[in-house]
């Protein structure tokens, strides 16, 4: 993944521009090439672009597949900054979009193949399915309520989650659709308060309609959750459903939080305050 790679893929690939670097994550590092976009990495890239092709076709802006091989895409260069706060509208192109996304159709549960053709999940079961993508995260982890990490930092939230978990493990009994399951702020670029591209779609899962909704409400607070909604679905019936599948998402999303490094009380703090703010705390 290191400039000297992505130089040999270039001219590989007939790309006289030289590679300037713009980001790294955790799977891959993306490359300026002229206008247009190189990730090189591990990254999940057929069923990425797949997923973008199809939002593309519904006009939502994502990049646009150009080429793709082994270990790397390329890809139509966005133009757009990530927002530090969003405004209501922004929030409402966001829901607009992730409604879109969960429009397409899904079988199974969890990360999807990373094939071309139908989006399906790896695994059959929900259970099995947030394993796939979440770390240990009630009620779908390894590790009982009482000796999680999370639980040992507040064991106040003890007696309030615990009823919880036949409704959160309910929602295994719905139609799953596809999540995006990170909706942090470098996941979108904006000009003029216009959405202008919606990024990074290797971790899509298929999972629970409300998943993405607590995404966004743990990146961007419960007090743009209204606007998200109202983006999403013009339906009072379909908002109500969706912020309380939201809820309950909440909880498995924020064990997950916190099973990750969990030296860093930062995260603990954090993932408290999302699950007592999930539970109108």
């Amino acid at each position: 993944m290191s400039l000297g790679a992505a130089r040999e893929l270039c001219q590989q690939l007939n790309i006289k521009d030289e590679p300037v670097f713009l980001a790294a994550g955790v799977t891959c590092r993306v490359y300026r090439v002229g206008e247009a976009a190189l990730r090189i990495g591990k990254g999940r890239f057929t069923v990425d672009a797949e997923l973008r092709r199809s939002l593309l076709a519904s006009g939502v802006p994502v990049a646009a597949p150009l080429a793709l091989g082994g270990g790397w895409s390329l890809d139509t260069l966005l133009e757009g900054k990530s927002a530090l706060r969003l405004s209501e509208a922004q929030a409402e192109q966001i829901g607009a979009a992730v409604s879109v996304l969960h429009s397409f159709p899904v079988s199974g549960w969890g990360l999807l193949c990373d094939q071309s053709g139908p989006f399906v999940g790896q695994v059959a079961t929900l259970l099995s399915g947030v394993q796939t993508r979440l770390q240990d995260a009630w009620p779908f982890g390894s590790t009982p309520l009482e000796c999680h990490p999370l639980i040992r930092f507040a064991p106040d939230l003890l007696a309030c989650l615990r009823p919880l978990e036949a409704q959160i493990l309910a929602l295994a009994d719905l139609a799953p659709v596809i999540n995006h399951s990170d909706l942090h702020r470098e996941q979108f670029l904006f000009e003029d308060g216009q959405l202008t591209g919606w990024l990074d779609f290797g971790d899509a899962v298929a999972g629970p309609l409300g998943w993405d909704a607590a995404s966004f409400a743990y990146f961007w607070g419960w007090k743009r959750l209204p606007a998200f909604l109202a983006g999403y679905s013009s339906s009072a019936l379909i908002q109500s459903r969706l912020e309380a599948q939201a809820r309950l998402m909440a909880v498995p999303l924020a064990f997950h939080r916190a099973s990750r490094l969990t030296f860093q009380p930062q995260r603990l703090v954090r993932a408290m305050a999302f699950v007592r703010s999930a539970l109108g705390d």
